[in-house]
């Protein structure tokens, strides 16, 4: 079918399937029944490879410009075996005698070149050791940046849930006392299997962890004497293995301490849209708050970002999240937070000073928490206690909370975010903790912890210490998604259609269906401009219109029409655009490409090289500077473009 609708020759056909089957841009699947293969395009790994240059970008602000360099020539071949990556930098494979690659290892970096071919001419870059090669795959590893190469990765996720229910023991082989229940843990068992193709099983997750504690000889390698129980266990966890994933596992670090050269590794765009993540954060509280409060909270970030491996998972996509979960929220403590974060002015004087041993009392976080009234120009501190009244020092005495006035402009009450969300857990215990005698480098950390905690967007989640644990702080990342989210399209909108849209669509969004009437009351706007909005965005795509007819006959003058505002559609829609908008800016960008053909043949040519100024013309030298302006232009604007998908589809 292949060959008649593309009209090429078996080898050319297989020549393509191969190379687009190695940039992991096609899925394939063999079937067991009939023994044919089938082929589906790949989507988002095409679209991910607009995203190579920030990926190179990010690996190097973590792990260095050599890191950048292999995660590159990854990118480029789409997976690879280490013993490849090792060769293209001509250092020599660890299968090699022991002579040979201690030979290499002393031999000093200049004579080490990294050859890699690229149109036709061969690169060589310095500084490539085989210790420095191994030493940033496990950087890469243990980042989670990079990740080792499955079968699932090749398949449709259709696919791998049909081959997961394949090898997944049948329902009824598992004991329970009810049919439900024997569903739930089946259904638990092929979703486990699937994580681990997709995630890492617990054997590969161990020997990442081992990286981090130091290399150890496996145990086929010990001189020491092994005893038949220990054989007993390995020989049982090694069926698991083989059991869970459909192969047999192999351990990917050799007694020598590098990285099995058969090991395939490939890149891990998950976790590369959970770093792209935290930077779209760290940009959004330094443009809501402050330089030195975004730096820590990059800092808090970074401490999260080993625990998350995606920024959805299942659970989290179905609804099912627990924002106590480690896997979506995790908990960090402020001790640990001021133990990672060192001391620097820039941090000191974002606030100002800090009287030293001075901090709040962790009982000002439940609803019963201190406020403010003033009488006359003075204000006056009224504390509740356990009975629900309020002490006030002065002429006033005692008042009960209903005798407060809140509507007026003489009182003023302090609150927090988590009072406001009516997220804060009172424990009366708490205010019979003792105080906290604290550094003044912990006093000004936990600042702005607070202000990231208390700002309207919910950047943290603070959690009081208690009397069995200490002050935590957590991410509540859906929630702050969502209200990014929300805050992009308010700006597309404005942007696009004028501040009273946004107006319009938060009413709507808030109110549910409402008609033209009632919205023209609540916006305080006359009808005529109201049908004019609703009718630009209706057919912008970004309201929705029922028709409720009030008889059988359904005449339009006796049809109610309502309109309602979807985000989720709002969402769909606005992807699209970006979808079409960066497709023009790529067509843009080969069109003008071709303008300049002939210079860029030339200017391209080995012996023109390093010589431009020499052998190209003054004409010539203008028109590849404009190109490479334009070209830079539409870099940006695709990058920016990619900023709002990452944040609408991946995020």
């Amino acid at each position: 079918m292949s060959r008649q609708r593309t009209r090429l020759s078996p080898h050319q056909l297989r020549h393509g399937l191969s190379v687009l089957i190695q940039q992991h841009l096609v899925y394939w699947n063999t079937s067991l029944t009939d023994g044919s293969t089938a082929y589906e395009p790949n989507i988002i790994a095409a679209y991910n490879l607009v995203r190579n240059g920030k990926y190179v970008k990010i690996t190097e602000d973590r792990f260095g410009k050599f890191a950048g360099s292999m995660m590159l020539h990854l990118l480029l071949l789409g997976h690879a075996r280490v013993d490849d990556l090792v060769q293209a930098y001509g250092v020599g494979s660890t299968n090699e005698p022991k002579g040979k690659t201690d030979a290499l290892r002393g031999m000093p970096n200049s004579l080490l070149p990294h050859k890699m071919k690229k149109n036709g001419r061969m690169l060589y870059e310095m500084q490539a050791t085989l210790e420095k090669i191994h030493h940033t795959l496990r950087d890469l590893l243990q980042g989670g940046l990079i990740s080792k190469a499955h079968k699932s990765d090749f398949r449709t996720d259709a696919d791998n849930r049909i081959e997961a229910e394949r090898l997944t023991p049948h329902i009824e082989e598992y004991k329970a006392q009810t049919k439900r229940e024997r569903e739930a843990m089946w259904e638990q068992a092929v979703q486990e299997k699937l994580d681990g193709w997709k995630y890492g099983t617990v054997a590969e997750t161990r020997d990442i962890a081992a990286l981090k504690k130091g290399e150890k000889r496996p145990l086929e390698y010990s001189n020491e004497s092994t005893s038949e129980k220990r054989l007993r266990l390995d020989l049982t966890f090694s069926r698991e293995i083989r059991a869970s994933t459909g192969v047999d596992y192999q351990n990917s670090i050799m007694h020598s301490g590098y990285l099995n050269d058969d090991l395939v590794l490939r890149v891990n765009h998950a976790k590369f849209a959970v770093l792209m993540r935290s930077y779209r954060l760290v940009e959004l509280a330094q443009h809501n708050i402050c330089m030195g409060t975004s730096k820590l909270y990059e800092k808090v970030l970074h401490m999260v970002e080993g625990r998350l491996r995606a920024c959805k998972d299942a659970a989290f996509c179905s609804g099912d999240e627990d924002e106590t979960h480690d896997s979506f929220n995790p908990v960090i403590t402020t001790e640990y937070i001021v133990s990672m974060i060192p001391e620097s002015s820039e941090l000191a004087d974002a606030f100002g000073a800090v009287e030293d041993n001075v901090t709040e009392d962790e009982a000002s976080d439940h609803p019963k928490k201190r406020h403010k009234k003033s009488y006359g120009g003075v204000e006056e501190v009224v504390v509740a206690d356990d009975s629900g009244e309020y002490e006030g020092h002065g002429d006033h005495g005692r008042e009960e909370l209903s005798d407060v006035d809140t509507d007026g402009n003489d009182s003023e009450f302090t609150s927090d975010s988590d009072e406001a969300m009516g997220e804060a857990d009172y424990n009366p215990a708490q205010s019979d903790l003792p105080a906290l005698s604290l550094s003044p480098h912990h006093v000004k950390v936990r600042s702005h912890l607070l202000s990231l905690a208390q700002h309207p967007m919910g950047f943290l989640k603070h959690i009081p210490r208690n009397s069995s644990s200490s002050e935590r702080w957590s991410i509540n990342f859906r929630n702050l998604i969502d209200k990014t989210i929300s805050q992009t399209i308010n700006q597309i909108i404005a942007s696009r259609y004028g501040i009273l849209s946004v107006r319009l669509a938060n009413i709507l969004a808030e109110r549910g269906k409402l008609d033209e009437k009632t919205l023209c009351s609540l916006c305080l706007v006359r009808e005529k401009e109201m049908r004019t909005r609703l009718t630009t965005m209706h057919k912008a795509g970004l309201l929705e219109l029922q028709e409720v007819p009030r008889d059988n006959a359904r005449v339009a003058s006796r049809t109610n029409f309502l309109f309602f505002f979807d985000q989720d559609r709002c969402t769909r829609r606005l992807l699209d655009g970006c979808y079409k908008t960066m497709t023009r800016l790529l067509e843009r960008a080969a069109v003008e490409k071709e303008k300049v053909k002939g210079t860029l043949e030339k200017a391209g040519r080995s012996d023109v090289v390093g010589k431009e100024d020499e052998l190209l013309s003054v004409p010539e030298r203008e028109a590849l500077q404009n190109w490479t302006d334009v070209q830079e232009r539409i870099c940006a604007q695709v990058g920016r473009v990619d900023d709002v998908v990452a944040l609408l589809r991946d995020f």
